[in-house]
């Protein structure tokens, strides 16, 4: 391989934009090869643009198409670049976490940092400490996407109405909100609705409290791995649980993965939830039978 060879050099990044690293420092200068670097459709890990000169990475035009695919690119633009709103904004909607390396004028910019907590919400913490406290602007962001409350301020997350917007969103936002509203019975029952899971991050009070648990198991069956030992044994929550995901017989009580019907409601959801049944009931051949026989009735027809 000469990497001096232009036509040969293109042909390779034309397949992996990273292999512009090992081109002539010529080449590393001519638009041409780096444009085919950045545009390139295999996967790629970012640092293509790392690679080509300091002149392309104070370029808009191949700045702009390498963010464009892969926006964390944006670390290795020019500071120029970085100050560049179209640059930055295109490079948020890619991946939200490019705005760790926008200029600090970005990074109190409401519009770019609510583009960025749109595409991942988690990106708010690199927002300036100031929109981490602004109660306008949090709400904004939590409505978007609930995972944003994650990175606002303790004070925040403290404030039930910002709360409740998170988890309504995305209940698993529950995971960040202060203890005190993961002990508050509206707020948990917004989360678990939104999503069962969340129920993992609520207080034990109410992963041992019946309505709250049923709400959670029929939203996300495998929720029922989070409810209090107790409703794990109560045949209405796990047939809930069940109905909603087969696998969900995994977390129910000892006694209960010996239920026929428990079991039967967890097959005909899922057929490989047998494996969670008592050994009893897999080794009863009557039962096991009758799901053999389902199946072939199935598979014939």
């Amino acid at each position: 391989m000469d990497w001096g060879n232009k036509q040969q050099v293109l042909e390779r990044v034309a397949q992996n934009g990273d292999e512009l690293r090992h081109a002539s420092d010529e080449l590393k200068r001519d638009r041409t090869v780096v444009m085919a670097a950045v545009t390139q459709n295999g996967d790629v890990s970012g640092d293509t643009l790392e690679y080509a000169s300091d002149e392309f990475k104070n370029d808009k035009a191949v700045v702009m198409a390498a963010v464009t695919r892969w926006g964390t690119a944006l670390q290795y633009a020019s500071d120029n670049m970085q100050e560049d709103k179209e640059v930055v904004m295109a490079a948020v909607a890619d991946n939200g976490h490019a705005l760790q390396h926008a200029s600090n004028k970005w990074q109190e910019d409401k519009g770019v940092v609510l583009a960025a907590v749109a595409r991942d919400g988690s990106a708010l913490k690199w927002a300036s400490e100031a929109l981490k406290k602004d109660h306008d602007f949090v709400m904004a962001a939590v409505v978007q996407n609930g995972r944003a409350l994650g990175a606002v301020s303790d004070e925040l997350k403290g404030n039930r109405t910002v709360v409740l917007a998170a988890v309504a969103q995305d209940g698993s936002a529950l995971e960040h909100a202060s203890t005190e509203w993961q002990g508050d019975r509206t707020v948990v029952m917004v989360a678990v609705a939104q999503d069962g899971s969340a129920l993992e991050h609520a207080s034990e009070e109410w992963q041992s409290d019946r309505v709250v648990v049923m709400a959670a198991v029929t939203q996300r069956g495998h929720a029922l791995q989070w409810a209090s030992t107790v409703l794990q044994g109560n045949i209405e929550v796990v047939l809930a649980a069940v109905a909603q995901n087969g696998w969900a017989l995994a977390y129910a009580s000892k006694d209960l993965k010996g239920d026929r019907e428990v079991v039967t409601a967890a097959v005909a959801q899922n057929g490989c939830a047998l494996q969670y049944a008592s050994e009893a009931l897999k080794g009863d051949v009557d039962f096991v039978g009758l799901f053999q026989q389902e199946e072939e009735k199935t598979s014939s027809t």
